[in-house]
Formats: C-alpha cells, structure tokens, sequence
C-alpha cells in the first residue's frame, strides 16, 4: 500500500496485521544487534540524511 506525499516515496506495511508488524520490528532489531552488515547499512542510509526509521523501513 503506497504511503507516499510530497516527495517522498514509500510503501506503508500491513496496516491491519498488528501483529505481523511486530514481529518484523523485532526481526530488524535482532539483525541490527548482531549483524554488522545491517549495521553498516543503517549507519550509510543515516549518513545520507535518512532518519531512523526511515533507514530501517526497507529492512
């Protein structure tokens, strides 16, 4: 589902499954503790003035 305005493009993630949302958040949060590859990509989508979350939505 498109969750884009303005100049920014973007999918929005499955608005009525709580739940599986939840658990991608988890997924990403346990790569980023212990995988330094999402690590590095995080820290490069930052440097490149993205947010947080906005570099941990692809993920």
């Amino acid at each position: 589902m498109e969750a884009s305005s303005g100049k920014t493009q973007r999918r929005r993630l499955n608005r009525d499954d709580r739940q599986a949302n939840s658990a991608l958040c988890t997924i990403v949060i346990a790569r980023l503790r212990g995988d330094t590859r999402t690590r590095s990509y995080v820290e490069r989508r930052v440097a490149e003035g993205k947010k947080g979350h906005e570099a941990r939505r692809p993920l």
